[in-house]
């Protein structure tokens, strides 16, 4: 039997297309369902309302009140008057006490050598030191008596009973008789009895 060559080859391509078909995957995918959506009540699906929470108003605390500068005071020192320790707080005043010394001393040198001089008879006032003697000498150098401090003159008193010495002294700043401080008596008897202690 003769056998057709195209008959040949056309089932020579069948048998391939069936073997190729074969080979595929006949199963097909299901589509995905499709999300159905349950409606839901307004109820459900509205937002919670949310509770009020009260506010609080926070305050900053109170600043501490400004404290009040220190002030130093000046040290405190005494001046032996020889009647009551005083006490003296500035350094001014410690001058003025340093010059009242240092006159009454030089006034009561000055009678000193007009006691010798004059048969230790001492003068009634304080001028005869400023005077000049025959020979142009004076017991007090200057024109003028020395003033305290406070522009007033020293107080000049005569030995006589019960004041072997003459006493020479300053009224102190108020210029009257007693008082304290800057305001107090002080007189060249005084000075010896510091000399005395030292």
């Amino acid at each position: 039997m003769t056998v057709d060559r195209s008959t040949l080859a056309s089932a020579f391509l069948a048998s391939l297309l069936v073997a190729a078909c074969g080979r595929q995957d006949t199963t097909t995918l299901a589509p995905s369902p499709t999300p159905t959506h349950e409606p839901v009540s307004p109820s459900e699906s509205a937002t919670p309302p949310l509770k009020s929470v009260p506010v609080v108003e926070l305050t900053a605390p109170p600043e501490p009140a400004a404290k009040a500068p220190e002030v130093a005071l000046p040290p405190t020192v005494h001046v032996d008057t020889g009647h009551e320790r005083e006490p003296v707080l500035t350094k001014l005043t410690i001058a003025r006490r340093g010059k009242v010394k240092s006159d009454l001393v030089t006034i009561e040198s000055a009678l000193e050598f007009y006691a010798i001089d004059n048969s230790g008879r001492y003068p009634d006032s304080l001028e005869p030191l400023i005077t000049p003697d025959v020979n142009g000498q004076v017991y007090l150098k200057g024109a003028t008596l020395p003033l305290d401090p406070w522009k007033n003159a020293y107080v000049y008193e005569p030995p006589g009973p019960g004041n072997p010495i003459p006493r020479v002294s300053t009224l102190g700043s108020d210029g009257r008789a007693g008082g304290t401080g800057e305001g107090a008596d002080f007189d060249n008897p005084a000075i010896r009895a510091e000399f005395e202690k030292k």
